[in-house]
């Protein structure tokens, strides 16, 4: 089923059948021979009277088919699904104050609207409404059937939303699909060569005239549709990375996936957004820098990352821990390394991940371990008489945390952990700053 934008009763939506794309033994119609206005819609049936329309009524549909129509008389021609109209108006009386009916379609692709009147007169409009949205207005609109088209001038299919008001034109008159083939603030990067370096940032301008269009993301905002803010090639093939966007303004994120997926955000910290792409597709990734509110452009920095840029609290991993470094291949099994610590502190860590809670002391690591063979398993565990939380940093910039394994004490478990230097925060799950006193293990697990 599709959905449908409209909180109307008098909707239901018909199941879906999916367009192909134009191909090159696609039929060319005559323009003696219109599409089949009577047959069943593809996507949706509206039912309303004159008056019912006051506010947009939207409807995804999927835009063109493999049928291609060339009516010269209209100045129209695309690809449409021949057989059926996308959708089907049924206009019945009401309020005789209504003066127009206005349909326009927002698409991905270059985009046609075909519409066959109930008094059998056919309009075809091919990108000369607002922007790249096709328009039809029909002054004095009669009641019966409209059928409706959404096609598209090259070819193929995409998607689609198809507008519906009386009177005034859509609000969504600004909207405007993004072109992920215009040229980018940043340019484009290969995350193969440059990630590996560390987090990538730049500059960027957020913001625009132009809106999202609710049916990509369901994300509100405004933005420059022709203006990405980066293009992301060649991201390594499991490896999970996010995009920040940081501004002292309320910003937004729109990413186009390879796969033609949109992502968006908003206010992932605060007013700040962020993607993640947990396994990443090869091709490219768009990124679009809004604005929630049409505030015009604003100043923001974009930062590319495996793991996302930290907010607040910034841990520093290198500072002199509390014990010291613990040796692993000083232990042996069941004579683990026990340390006397402190929990605890001033600094809240949910930003770092989403497993992480509590209060460290960021400027003091409690321990390093240092790890020098890969692949030997080993645990960390807290016990104390306070509510205590783990937060361990990595050698790959990886954040581990956990909280209330053994009640309320934290532990973490490595399986086939990576070679280096893993460090230790011990925090406390309540923010009274108290530094309460806790034991910290280091064990090899049992294999």
């Amino acid at each position: 089923m599709r959905r449908i934008f409209s909180p109307l009763t008098f909707i239901f939506a018909l199941p879906l059948a999916v367009a192909s794309s134009l191909t090159a033994n696609a039929q060319v119609k005559s323009v003696e021979l219109f599409p089949d206005h009577n047959a069943r819609p593809l996507f949706a049936t509206v039912v309303g009277r004159h008056g019912a329309f006051t506010d947009t009524f939207r409807v995804d549909v999927e835009a063109g088919g493999a049928d291609f129509i060339a009516v010269p008389d209209l100045f129209c021609a695309g690809a449409i699904d021949y057989g059926q109209p996308d959708v089907t108006v049924d206009y019945r009386q009401g309020d005789p104050s209504v003066e127009r009916l206005n349909f326009m379609a927002f698409a991905q692709v270059g985009a046609l609207l075909l519409i066959r009147e109930p008094n059998g007169k056919w309009q075809c409009n091919n990108d000369t409404g607002l922007g790249d949205a096709p328009l039809i207005s029909i002054l004095n609109p009669a009641q019966g059937q409209y059928a409706i088209w959404v096609g598209t001038i090259a070819g193929g299919t995409g998607n689609a939303v198809l507008a519906l008001t009386e009177d005034g034109l859509p609000p969504e008159s600004n909207l405007q699909i993004p072109s992920a083939d215009a040229p980018a603030q940043g340019g484009i990067i290969n995350l193969d060569t440059r990630l590996p370096d560390g987090p990538i940032e730049l500059a960027v301008s957020a913001g625009g005239a132009n809106q999202i269009p609710e049916f990509l993301a369901f994300c509100s905002g405004n933005f420059t549709a022709g203006r990405p803010a980066l293009h992301i090639e060649n991201a390594p093939a499991g490896q999970r990375f996010s995009i920040d966007l940081s501004s002292g303004d309320d910003t937004v994120l729109a990413v186009l996936t390879p796969n033609g997926e949109w992502l968006c955000n908003d206010d992932q910290f605060g007013s700040d957004p962020q993607v993640t792409i947990e396994a990443p597709l090869p091709g490219r990734y768009t990124v679009w820098a809004g604005t929630f509110s049409d505030i015009g452009t604003v100043s923001a920095r974009l930062s590319v990352s495996e793991g996302g840029i930290l907010r607040g609290v910034v841990p520093e991993p290198d500072n002199l821990s509390q014990v010291g470094d613990i040796l692993l291949s000083e232990i042996a099994f069941g004579q683990p390394a026990i340390h006397q610590i402190f929990a605890g502190g001033g600094d809240e860590v949910s930003e770092l991940g989403a497993a992480c809670t509590g209060y460290i002391d960021a400027s003091q690591p409690t321990a390093h371990i240092d790890t020098p063979v890969a692949g030997e398993d080993f645990e960390v565990r807290i016990t104390s008489e306070t509510d205590t939380t783990l937060i361990i940093l990595g050698p790959d910039g990886e954040w581990f945390c956990n909280d209330d394994f053994f009640d309320l004490d934290p532990a973490v478990y490595f399986s086939n952990p990576a070679a280096g230097r893993y460090t230790i925060w011990v925090g406390t799950f309540g923010s009274g700053g108290d530094q309460p006193p806790a034991t910290l293990t280091v064990d090899l697990a049992a294999g």
